[in-house]
């Protein structure tokens, strides 16, 4: 299998790992929202950028699909071309050739008499210089060789913005859109571990010992949202789903999560 494939077959069993996170931390959130009660001090300070991954991988997807697409056609194009090409040189025919002699001046010699050496004389020589016919044709073979070369061009194009997407950089701040995908994927895998209470910490939470922890959606985020401004809080009752209601509750994606602190 070519290393691309392992890379987003890797990308997507990352994607899978964080939604079963989820739903064991969405059990222990269901099992808050029993015990706690509506005035309870939830502050959501922290992001999960899960939204932003999935947004990543699904625009990453989508310009590998047209990259492979682009080349696939151009392929076909180079094909085309080159049956063109090839049916161009195969109409060739030396018969079409008409031959324009370019006469060279050139010295003979003729056996001289008794006690004479050889006679120099003219005799110029016909050279073929060119054909007033066409053994090829030429502009049909141009053409054919021009479309060649430009899909060769475009394959080798979509080949390198492939691997522009994917392939691995050195460096320890991410180059390829994969490796900044994978980033967001591993930070909302390790936010979503520090959201999770053990079964040990949920106790000491309910004893007033530790901090608890709920995961909230971008949307709920509303209902903890402190200091919004009058405009905010009426373009989030109006529709919680707009774009303006997520930038005033600073959801960098309306797929992210918050990991909230109750106190």
């Amino acid at each position: 299998m070519p290393k691309s494939n392992y890379k987003k077959i890797a990308i997507f069993c990352s994607v899978a790992a964080v939604f079963v996170s989820l739903s064991a931390i969405g059990l222990q959130k269901n099992t808050a929202n029993g015990q706690e009660d509506k005035d309870s001090n939830i502050s959501c300070d922290k992001q999960i950028p899960m939204g932003e991954a999935l947004d990543g991988a699904m625009e990453l997807t989508g310009e590998i699909r047209n990259t492979v697409f682009s080349a696939e056609q151009s392929a076909e194009e180079e094909i085309a071309a080159a049956q063109s090409l090839i049916s161009a040189v195969q109409s060739c025919n030396p018969d079409k050739c008409n031959p324009v002699c370019r006469l060279v001046p050139q010295t003979c010699y003729s056996p001289g008499g008794p006690n004479q050496g050889p006679i120099p004389y003219s005799c110029p020589v016909c050279e073929h210089d060119y054909c007033t016919g066409e053994i090829c044709p030429e502009n049909s073979i141009n053409s054919a060789y021009g479309k060649v070369e430009a899909a060769y061009n475009k394959i080798f194009s979509a080949q390198k913005t492939g691997q522009s997407l994917i392939e691995d950089k050195s460096g320890t701040i991410p180059q390829t859109q994969a490796e900044k995908v994978q980033v967001k994927l591993n930070k909302s895998r390790g936010d979503l571990d520090e959201c999770f209470l053990t079964d040990d910490e949920w106790t000491q939470y309910i004893e007033g010992e530790k901090v608890g922890k709920q995961l909230v959606s971008c949307e709920e985020s509303f209902s903890y949202s402190k200091n919004l401004s009058e405009e905010c809080a009426k373009s989030c009752d109006s529709d919680i789903n707009s774009s303006k209601c997520f930038d005033c509750l600073g959801c960098k994606s309306p797929g992210n999560f918050f990991c909230c602190d109750i106190k």
